[in-house]
């Protein structure tokens, strides 16, 4: 070889593209971080190795937002083999900052970070990492929650609230791990009431920081969920603060228990619901221990995300919760907890139709119910619509009854579009069947679903009987056998208002109101139905049907009785009262007691009604469906 022909010496240490190696059956890449004072900001230095996720030595998870795809930032990463030689990974703004604020001073640090530690541009191999995703988390020592940088103003004011509010001794954590809060400075310095928001500047500060705390991206984003649960630990880092996940949960349900709790403080308690943090938190909260226990019902997280979580691919709807009650040692997980066992990602050639219709044939399949059909909800198009028949549920006539058979759920008529936006083809959910929920669209036109799976009683699809699978002519049929209940005769002029948001019961319900419009209907028919003979048998059964309980007869049996729930609707105004400022809580009488519990039962349930209606059938029945019930549909 002629010496002009050999490649000149700094070409070989110009930093080339870096190159993935194929990754090891059951492998994953680990990040090891440089301490800082060997990599300053602008030329980040770092190692990525191969290692046995059944046996990696310890490593962090990281939990951050990607924010922009736009890849600003270079990383400089050692080529295996021969340290002089260096390649380049191109990444995101925001992960460029999360690695620089997690540097440590003087050691390294091992971390598994997904845009770095997947081939992002190997499909096949994205699929695979995102199925050991579940179990990437749960065998990392910490979770790392990265929320971003923060101003020093903020920084100051929630450390003031770490150091005042949290206790260090392990006796003061709830049964789920979480910080309890010092409830008197916790009043003193968040307030308890509208006034003292106006008249005290701190106050007012300290609730403006908690809001734009819980209106952080982080909260909104669809992997958070799992990353956060299934982790050992979890810690939370907001730019230069460190704080454990354990105080941000006592904090935040301390402060909206203190709000919930105080008749002079609802719009405080309405901003903290509001925030795009609150109900994510909240779910982690709850689902942290039930994982562990191997309790979470895979298709009601699933419809947690779908009210409060955002994907920038439809398809992580679903594979952003696969790790749930996996990689746990617990045998006596329900057969509908591991429905997700049945499912395998794939980015590859999987489109989001392929994805959510795969999702809905498998829990039919490992169920042998069609409990599927509780999840589908009207919703919004979201640019091209999916429309059609709307479904209700009502109160049969004991001859229309039959234990036996389902419901028979028709495919949607497809209306007249207008022209659909541009969209990528595998994110595209308009051709799903009408028994397929949208796990992606959550522009709810008429509150949640029927039988929303948040409510405190059981329902079943198909009468509690294993439903088997029929011989269909199409993948996006579902042949199915229903009884009628008859049609729609007429739709009462009455709107349920949210309960937890309304002044009382009373104002969100509207029981009197509903009990009037029920008299007027029927008061000149020749003969009145059963439930219609006494004023007594009217009110009973508005109230079965706003809560829709299941309870299909007057006599059927529901959680509470029917009359101590009445009774507790007709007092509230003469139990409820105002505390004044500064004065102390009078003690709740176990009687008390007795009748919150029928209250926030009344509560609970009656957010279901929120945006249905209240309908009557040919045949008298009373029911409650969705806004879009009109005149004439069939009820099955």
């Amino acid at each position: 070889m002629k010496m002009g022909d050999c490649t000149p010496w700094p070409a070989l240490l110009k930093p080339s593209r870096y190159h993935y190696r194929p990754l090891k059956n059951n492998h994953i890449r680990v990040l090891r971080l440089p301490p800082s004072n060997v990599a300053p900001d602008a030329t980040l230095e770092c190692e990525i190795i191969h290692v046995p996720l059944s046996n990696a030595a310890p490593y962090e998870a990281l939990s951050y937002v990607w924010g922009s795809d736009a890849l600003t930032r270079t990383i400089h990463v050692k080529a295996p083999g021969w340290h002089l030689r260096k390649e380049t990974i191109p990444i995101t703004e925001s992960l460029w900052a999360a690695l620089t604020h997690l540097q440590k001073p003087y050691a390294s640090r091992d971390l598994w970070v997904d845009q770095l530690c997947i081939n992002q541009n190997d499909q096949a191999e994205k699929s695979i990492q995102v199925d050991r995703m579940g179990e990437i988390y749960s065998r990392s020592t910490t979770t790392i929650i990265w929320l971003g940088p923060q101003n020093q103003k903020d920084a100051i004011l929630l450390n003031e609230l770490y150091m005042k509010l949290s206790k260090a001794s392990s006796t003061d954590r709830d049964e789920r791990g979480v910080l309890s809060m010092d409830q008197k400075t916790l009043a003193a310095m968040i307030g308890t009431s509208k006034h003292q928001e106006r008249e005290d500047r701190m106050i007012y500060t300290y609730r403006r920081l908690l809001e734009r705390f819980l209106a952080l991206p982080w909260f909104s984003r669809v992997w958070v969920y799992q990353e956060a649960v299934l982790a050992k630990r979890v810690i939370v880092v907001w730019g230069k603060i460190i704080l454990p996940f354990d105080f941000i949960t006592g904090l935040i349900f301390s402060i909206y228990g203190l709000a919930k709790g105080s008749p002079d403080d609802q719009k405080w308690h309405k901003r903290i619901k509001d925030t795009k943090g609150f109900a994510p938190l909240r779910a982690i909260y709850y689902d942290r221990a039930a994982h562990g226990e191997g309790k979470l019902n895979f298709l009601h997280v699933l419809w947690h995300a779908r009210k409060h979580l955002s994907a920038k691919d439809n398809r992580d709807y679903i594979y952003a919760f696969r790790g749930v009650n996996k990689h746990i040692d617990n045998k006596n997980a329900k057969p509908d907890t591991r429905i997700q066992d049945q499912m395998t990602p794939d980015y590859k050639a999987s489109t989001t139709a392929d994805v959510y219709t795969n999702l809905a044939l498998t829990c039919i399949r490992t169920t042998h119910t069609l409990d599927i059909l509780h999840y589908i909800a009207p919703t919004s198009p979201k640019g091209e619509a999916r429309s059609g028949e709307s479904r209700a549920t009502a109160i049969p006539s004991a001859s229309q009854r039959d234990p036996t058979i389902g419901i028979c759920l028709p495919h949607r008529k497809q209306k007249p579009k207008r022209e659909p936006p541009i969209r990528h083809e595998n994110q595209d959910t308009s051709s799903l069947p009408s028994w397929v929920p949208d796990w992606s669209n959550r522009n709810f036109t008429c509150g949640g679903p029927i039988f929303d799976p948040q409510l405190p009683w059981p329902s079943s699809a198909c009468s509690w009987k294993p439903w088997t699978p029929r011989p269909s002519p199409s993948l996006n049929v579902l042949p199915v056998s229903g009884y009628i209940v008859g049609r729609v005769q007429s739709i009462l002029r009455h709107r349920f208002k949210h309960t937890y948001f309304s002044s009382s019961l009373k104002n969100a319900l509207g029981l009197d109101n509903l009990v009037t419009l029920l008299k007027k209907k029927v008061s000149n028919l020749p003969q009145a139905p059963e439930w219609s003979s006494t004023e007594d048998k009217i009110r009973e059964t508005a109230l079965r049907t706003t809560l829709a309980n299941g309870a299909f007869t007057l006599t059927h049996d529901i959680e509470y009785p029917i009359r101590d729930l009445l009774k507790a609707y007709g007092d509230e105004d003469g139990t409820s009262r105002s505390r004044g400022e500064g004065e102390e809580p009078v003690p709740i009488s176990e009687g008390q007691q007795g009748v919150l519990k029928l209250r926030h039962h009344l509560r609970q349930s009656g957010e279901m009604a929120t945006g249905k209606r209240v309908f009557l059938t040919e045949g008298l029945d009373i029911g409650l469906g969705y806004a879009t019930v009109k005149k004439g549909d069939l009820k099955e």
